[in-house]
């Protein structure tokens, strides 16, 4: 199950790059395989992006 849940301000953290752009959790869904996917509003634009966590990125919580 996820940590985060529908409404949680993150960002996208990847080990490559330091991300500044922020985001708003609208939905999460569980794949077939149990892996958690979440619908993602840019607070910049009115973007969506699907997004799921793998061991090249993950997702931090913002305060």
């Amino acid at each position: 199950m996820s940590v985060f849940k529908r409404g949680d301000r993150v960002r996208v953290v990847e080990s490559s790059e330091n991300s500044t752009k922020t985001y708003v959790i609208k939905k999460i869904f569980e794949s077939d395989d149990g892996i958690p996917l979440y619908l993602l509003k840019s607070e910049t634009s009115c973007a969506l992006s699907l997004f799921y966590e793998n061991e090249e990125a993950g997702l931090e919580r913002v305060t």
